[in-house]
């Protein structure tokens, strides 16, 4: 004897097939996760006039590391990581910054083990503000920023994106001219958060 099934339950298996139809869509790619008209982001670069060439930039670089962005100092006889610290970056507190940045070129330096020797080049983070010293340098074309400003995106020449953010409280240097479509260097933290420290236009 066949049973009918009752129209909630019918209801109720409709319902949780077109869910996980619509999961399933979206994990394989078949639904996009922000549509053209999403509102978290302003208008992209669109192309240029017909005649007119494509903005290129002097710098394409995705979290790359700075060297030769940032400017460096020939450790000199009598040098400490205070001193420079003072007298580079105006301020004595600012030694553990000076160390992440050169943790990659001189892998021993630490506040443990702060010793430097002469002729070493250290890598000096930005002068104008504080940062983690664990930083990177995005350059490319800037495509996009979000309503409210919390999101930069910043595309490579092969089209591929960066975001980097600005946190509620931040007070970033940026550069009065920049905007979407301009090429932008952008230094960030290279942690998750990807901090924005400083835009300048290219």
């Amino acid at each position: 004897m066949n049973k009918k099934i009752s129209f909630p339950i019918a209801i109720i298996i409709i319902v949780a097939c077109a869910v996980l139809t619509g999961l399933l869509a979206w994990q394989y790619g078949l639904i996009p996760c922000k549509g053209p008209n999403d509102p978290s982001l302003t208008s992209s670069i669109t192309p240029p006039p017909e005649g007119e060439e494509e903005k290129v930039c002097k710098r394409y670089s995705i979290g790359g590391d700075g060297i030769g962005f940032f400017e460096e100092y020939t450790v000199k006889s009598g040098d400490t990581l205070l001193s420079i610290s003072r007298s580079q970056l105006n301020s004595t507190s600012r030694v553990g910054e000076l160390i992440e940045m050169n943790k990659k070129r001189y892998p021993g330096l630490s506040l443990e083990n702060p010793f430097i020797e002469v002729g070493w080049e250290l890598i000096l983070p930005p002068k104008e503000v504080r940062t983690s010293g664990n930083i990177r340098v995005t350059s490319g074309k800037l495509s996009a920023i979000s309503e409210n400003e919390f999101k930069w995106t910043v595309q490579d020449q092969s089209g591929s994106s960066y975001n980097c953010y600005i946190y509620k409280g931040d007070n970033p240097i940026i550069d009065d001219n920049v905007k979407v479509g301009e090429c932008v260097d952008i230094i960030h933290d290279f942690m998750n958060s990807k901090k924005i420290y400083i835009i300048n236009l290219q």
